[in-house]
């Protein structure tokens, strides 16, 4: 009984075939008309390079702040843009600003929003959590 021959496995052998295997698939979308546009443009190598570095980048940062926001369990979207300082009757608008530049999580420090109902805490909370989640932080939102 002769036991069946497997093909053993085949480097990628076409700039296709490669960036499926290194799985590059915006690259592969978009390398023939980038070619194309900078030799239009006589744009140097480093430069085209960069180009195309930066746009698989920009959409695996951006798969991945999805993601972040996926695993957050957000309710819904919520920005500090959409908060309305005027509302609460007491509030420290450049304090809830600089929860927003996240350095409090570098000093391991919590948040704690307190306030009677309708105050906007849970919007405050979803804007921070959202902040985060762009600024790469993997984030949990729990709501009681």
């Amino acid at each position: 009984m002769t036991t069946p021959k497997l093909d053993a496995p085949k480097a990628p052998a076409t700039l296709d075939d490669a960036l499926d295997y290194l799985r590059l698939l915006r690259l592969k979308s978009i390398w023939r008309a980038a070619c194309s546009k900078a030799a239009a443009a006589e744009t140097g190598y480093e430069s085209f390079l960069a180009s195309l570095i930066f746009e698989e980048a920009q959409v695996a940062w951006e798969k991945t702040v999805r993601y972040r926001l996926q695993a957050a369990r957000l309710p819904q979207i919520k920005t500090i843009d959409n908060f309305d300082f005027a509302h609460p009757r007491k509030i420290n608008r450049q304090m809830i600003l600089d929860w927003l530049d996240l350095r409090f999580l570098d000093r391991s420090t919590n948040l704690l929003l307190l306030g009677p109902s309708g105050v906007g805490k849970s919007h405050l909370a979803l804007a921070i959590a959202h902040r985060a989640c762009t600024a790469g932080v993997s984030t949990r939102f729990v709501s009681p």
